[in-house]
């Protein structure tokens, strides 16, 4: 409990700091939003380095609302898995930040290749830290067919995260070739990846219960 406090804790300040410290070299207006790897929207520095950690921390009370609402309903309910998932949304929030400082400060980072291998890193993640969770009503493959079954559930969950770790490593490698459209690709695979799965889960249940 205590590791993990200090983990989100930290890293949220870790993010507060790092912009304050950019802030005297930053220029008055930072791009905040790309299209096609082109900067097209600004706003003021003294926004523009608060941004992530607020979103950060709205994040990390979330979470912490999740937390208490399935203690409430399920009195043998584990944070672990939900406190992952948390870790990778940090994560990711945190290097967004630093994308934003860094481009501001003039470091010329592709931004597309940025969001590419990094989406690959936290898709990969995420899915295996979820990969044998118990049925529950707040993450997972939810579908009609593994929220009443057990057995189900976890065939599913476990085939839904085996295809969607193989579709983060597919990114990673597509992030180097397809760079400039490595956005549309991502959407893409995730769609493929989700409908393979339902689809999946309904294989599955037919299989178990027929």
């Amino acid at each position: 409990m205590m590791k993990r406090f200090f983990f989100q804790i930290g890293i949220i300040l870790s993010s507060v700091l790092i912009g304050l410290i950019a802030y005297t070299n930053l220029p008055h207006d930072i791009a905040i939003h790309w299209i096609r790897g082109e900067p097209d929207g600004f706003i003021k520095r003294s926004f523009a380095i608060f941004i992530m950690p607020i979103v950060m921390i709205f994040s990390y009370l979330l979470s912490m609302c999740v937390n208490k609402m399935n203690k409430s309903k399920n009195k043998t309910y584990k944070e672990n898995i939900i406190n992952k998932v948390q870790n990778g949304v940090l994560c990711f929030l945190f290097f967004i930040h630093l994308f934003i400082l860094a481009f501001g400060l003039g470091f010329k980072v592709n931004f597309n290749f940025f969001v590419g291998i990094f989406l690959g890193f936290v898709i990969i993640y995420l899915f295996n830290s979820v990969k044998d969770v118990k049925i529950n009503s707040m993450y997972g493959l939810r579908t009609k067919w593994t929220m009443k079954d057990e057995r189900v559930w976890k065939k599913a969950n476990q085939f839904a995260s085996n295809l969607f770790i193989v579709v983060g490593f597919l990114i990673l490698g597509l992030s180097v070739v397809v760079t400039e459209h490595i956005t549309l690709v991502v959407i893409g695979l995730v769609i493929v990846a989700g409908s393979i799965s339902v689809y999946a889960s309904y294989l599955i249940d037919k299989d178990l219960n027929n």
